[in-house]
């Protein structure tokens, strides 16, 4: 599994573990022990997070010329987890 993880490194995969659940993200690093994955925010945003959200909708911010449409776009966020590599089961990569 080492190697695996190894050869797919900066690339988005999914790995599941002995348990049964599922991660879905990128392959930061790999060692002898662990496997370093880059998980993007929204995915690891439980159902009770998302009922908070307001309406994007209602929203009434202003826009000032190169900040608003056209300006600084949504980044990504991402958050680092460390997986035991002895706790995985399967890596299925994303093409």
């Amino acid at each position: 599994m080492y190697r695996l993880c190894k050869q797919h490194r900066w690339q988005y995969v999914q790995l599941m573990t002995n348990d049964g659940m599922v991660y879905e993200g990128m392959i930061e690093n790999v060692d002898r022990d662990h496997v370093y994955l880059l998980v993007p925010m929204d995915e690891m945003r439980s159902e009770d997070d998302m009922s908070d959200d307001y309406d994007q909708s209602s929203d009434t911010r202003q826009f000032f010329p190169g900040f608003g449409f056209g300006g600084f776009g949504r980044r990504r966020r991402f958050r680092r987890i460390l997986i035991p590599l002895i706790f995985l089961a399967a890596l299925s990569p994303w093409f």
